[in-house]
């Protein structure tokens, strides 16, 4: 039950239908008189933004913004017992079937952990 209603309000609130709503609903409104003005400055304001949001990087600086947020800890005086590494930057169907590893999105946390 939460695992389909998890997809389901996760694919309403996605961004991009979101956007796409916005800007079916914008043009729709162009073809009643009352509303042309409103619709035709709505366009251009979703169209500014999302130009601008696709032009300047926002998302890598928000990323950057956090990710100097803290100091790296020194890892070079800390024992360890083992490491954990979060899964899904290794295609393990593909090293069953032809076995080889094969990387996904994400193998610097593989590397990372081999370098630890």
């Amino acid at each position: 039950m939460f695992y389909f209603l998890s997809k389901t309000v996760g694919y309403i609130v996605n961004i991009g239908l979101v956007h796409g709503l916005v800007l079916l609903a914008l043009t729709a409104l162009i073809f009643l008189r009352r509303t042309r003005r409103f619709a035709l400055a709505g366009l251009v304001v979703v169209t500014v933004l999302s130009l601008l949001i696709t032009v300047f990087p926002l998302g890598a600086f928000l990323s950057r913004t956090l990710e100097t947020r803290f100091e790296k800890p020194d890892l070079d005086k800390t024992e360890f017992a083992g490491v954990i590494t979060l899964s899904g930057s290794i295609d393990a169907n593909g090293f069953l079937q032809r076995g080889d590893v094969q990387f996904l999105s994400a193998p610097d946390r593989v590397f990372t952990m081999l370098r630890v």
